[in-house]
């Protein structure tokens, strides 16, 4: 299987409408998420960025993420589907809608030892991946979504760094295991960027150390190496 590139929506594009029944390739149902992230995270604003939390309801169609065939795909919701947003002037950023979390699955069932992500968005990777690993530290370029979303998220693992993720790896003498990348506003942008911000973090890693971006499987397919 290769790469999909037909249709795919921006980040922000989730479908709240009931769609034909036949129209999912798959069902989900409750017992494949855990929320986690909308039952830790509460509403609230810092200057443009806001925490927003909305509801799919059951029956919704919504875009999925099959990471192991490096595809988009269809799923229908068979229950009601809590979801938490990080919005910039009403465009969401980040969320933990379906596509979001099994996107991120890839990083968070890899993650190992001392961590560093670069991108906070609502917490997700660090909060799903933080009993697994030893350490994990955050750069995250804007300073207002820090004040939102980082004390609400935060362990004592978690180190926060204020920093542009190019800047960050150009700059640290810091080593890591594990290195996750998600920083893209939409789906078509990391298709640019991923060998290049693998390239850049060469030099962050310890020894056996990997490199994770997101939507990698989508552009290079599960089974291929990425030069």
């Amino acid at each position: 299987d290769g790469v999909n590139l037909g249709g795919e929506p921006e980040r922000d594009d989730v479908p709240t409408k009931i769609v034909s029944w036949a129209s999912a390739d798959r069902d989900v149902d409750i017992g494949a998420y855990s929320f986690t992230m909308s039952k830790l995270l509460k509403q609230g604003q810092v200057g443009k960025f806001a925490i927003e939390k909305e509801t799919l309801c059951k029956g919704t169609v919504v875009d999925g993420y099959d990471r192991r065939r490096g595809k988009m795909d269809q799923i229908r919701c068979n229950f009601d589907y809590p979801v938490v947003r990080l919005t910039e002037n009403g465009n969401t950023w980040m969320s933990d809608n379906p596509f979001e979390v099994e996107s991120s699955m890839g990083a968070i069932e890899s993650a190992r030892g001392d961590v560093l992500i670069g991108g906070l968005g609502i917490g997700l990777l660090p909060t799903l991946m933080k009993d697994k690993v030893d350490s994990i530290d955050i750069v995250e370029l804007n300073q207002e979504v820090i004040g939102l979303v980082f004390h609400q998220v935060a362990t004592e693992k978690m180190k926060i760094i204020h920093d542009d993720i190019l800047h960050y790896l150009q700059s640290t003498d810091k080593k890591y295991d594990y290195i996750c990348v998600d920083i893209w506003p939409d789906t078509f942008l990391p298709l640019w960027d991923i060998i290049g911000m693998k390239e850049l973090a060469q030099r962050c890693l310890k020894p056996g150390g990997n490199v994770w971006c997101w939507l990698e499987e989508l552009y290079h397919g599960p089974d291929d190496e990425m030069e």
